[in-house]
């Protein structure tokens, strides 16, 4: 299945599908231009030198970019980010790859997390890297030195269910473009919060948020080298 972006620069005409180019998305005059993230909750270049002897690893390049249908049923809208890992080398420490996700964007390492406020570890919602699965920071008790002194209701729920009906990828483009409304529609009942995962895989997400209504999307596991996950949050506009 071929790798593909939906949400890049409309005014540069063209898409990232694997490295190459295609015609712009064109169908959605609203959607707003790509943003490159440089930083995650300050572990990304050029802050947070508290990794023993000061050294940290290379932060991914994340993409951010919003879809704001005209027409939407539910009248919302779609966030997306593409995230680009480096290759790490052999042997790389797993707790200071950057994994888990937070819905404004952020993406931390366990290291990092362990050393700082426990509210970073309860904003995140689940992780991408770590493990070549998707993963919820409940379920992480192992690496995450706050979750099991976590308060009661404060870790966020992430649901997953593997898109085992393949749905085409102009469907998924539509979706995310044109009608994020509809992610809430398109699950079934064996969902989990551990999922392992493969280039070309696509996943269906719910995520119960304490407090906070329930958010519903889809993550695409682009390539596994470099490592490209495509995330998608279905959100009122």
């Amino acid at each position: 299945m071929r790798n593909i972006w939906f949400v890049v620069t409309v005014v540069l005409g063209s898409i990232i599908i694997g490295g190459c180019e295609d015609p712009a998305l064109t169908r959605n005059p609203s959607a707003q231009l790509g943003t490159t993230i440089l930083h995650g909750n300050d572990e990304g270049p050029g802050s947070y030198t508290d990794h023993p002897n000061g050294s940290r690893y290379a932060y991914p390049e994340i993409i951010f970019k919003e879809f704001i249908p005209k027409d939407d049923l539910y009248n919302w809208k779609t966030l997306a980010w593409r995230i680009t890992w480096p290759v790490y080398a052999p042997g790389a420490d797993a707790d200071k790859i950057p994994t888990l996700f937070s819905l404004n964007g952020a993406l931390n390492s366990f290291y990092y997390l362990n050393n700082v406020d426990p509210a970073n570890t309860y904003k995140t919602v689940f992780s991408l890297y770590h493990d070549n699965k998707l993963t919820r920071p409940a379920d992480l008790a192992t690496e995450l030195d706050f979750v099991a002194t976590a308060p009661k209701g404060s870790m966020k729920e992430a649901w997953f269910v593997y898109d085992k009906w393949n749905t085409p990828l102009d469907h998924i483009q539509h979706m995310v473009e044109q009608a994020p409304g509809g992610f809430q529609w398109n699950y079934y009942d064996e969902m989990t919060g551990e999922i392992a995962y493969n280039a070309g895989d696509y996943f269906k997400f719910r995520l119960d948020q304490p407090g906070e209504p329930t958010r519903w999307g889809g993550i695409r596991i682009v390539s596994m080298t470099p490592r490209i996950i495509e995330v998608y949050v279905a959100v009122p506009q």
